[in-house]
């Protein structure tokens, strides 16, 4: 479907329903990958300096 296709087809309300779900998705990937970074022992960090 192209995107003028479903700029015909969606309505305004629908549209934003979808953009709501599509952010919430990613904040919630993101939330998982800052969960597996932290167990796997966090981010990666700069040697100390001696």
């Amino acid at each position: 479907m192209t995107v003028a296709e479903l700029e015909r087809r969606m309505s305004a309300a629908e549209f934003a329903e979808w953009a709501a779900f599509y952010a919430a998705e990613a904040k919630e990937q993101e939330r998982r990958q800052k969960k597996a970074q932290h167990k796997v022992g966090g981010t990666r960090r700069r040697p100390r300096k001696r």
